[in-house]
């Protein structure tokens, strides 16, 4: 995601199955289909994407240039909420408000349907990730720097035994977590 935000481009379809797996354990971002560069103006009716994951201002903005890559770490952060703590994210509905409004909290009873003990940091970088004020989102830049422990875990599990049980080339995230496939156990 950092090459492509440093090519002023915004991938608007960030989401678990976008995020895929090679049998080195390496994560690939997929499906180009609705990047943009952001340094046009473009009306928000060409905009399209997952609305379980898209951002307030995806929705709220006119053009792109106000959008820029905070949006796809908005979606990042929703991403690491479902993957880390199986939360269903709806597509609509009152929790969907509640994570656009600041108003979402990971709170004990969340945090305990992880398969894993998670880094309060990691906490900390997800509830930055999904501030509804674009402009209070860390950059791209930020988020690598702070989560070398998350790559580390992926890294290691990946080498594991669930790697060579399911031999695949690449799968996505949400293809392991529909087949209890833990990336953190």
């Amino acid at each position: 995601m950092l090459f492509l935000h440093n090519l002023f481009y915004v991938h608007l379809d960030v989401k678990p199955t976008n995020f895929l797996v090679d049998s080195e354990g390496k994560i690939k971002l997929a499906d180009f289909g609705m990047t943009k560069k952001y340094n046009t103006t473009i009306l928000s009716d060409d905009i399209e994407g997952d609305s379980t994951y898209i951002s307030k201002e995806v929705l709220t903005s006119k053009n792109l240039i106000d959008i820029k890559n905070k949006s796809d770490l908005f979606s990042l952060g929703l991403s690491y909420i479902e993957l880390l703590f199986k939360v269903e994210l709806p597509k609509s509905g009152p929790l969907w408000i509640k994570l656009r409004e600041g108003e979402f909290i990971i709170d004990n009873e969340i945090i305990k349907n992880a398969n894993f003990n998670v880094a309060m940091n990691m906490i900390h970088i997800i509830n930055a990730l999904i501030n509804p004020i674009a402009d209070n989102r860390p950059n791209t830049d930020e988020i690598i720097m702070k989560i070398p422990e998350l790559s580390m875990r992926y890294s290691n599990y990946m080498s594991g035994k669930y790697i060579r049980a399911v031999n695949p080339k690449m799968f996505s995230f949400k293809q392991m977590r529909k087949n209890n496939f833990s990336p953190m156990k």
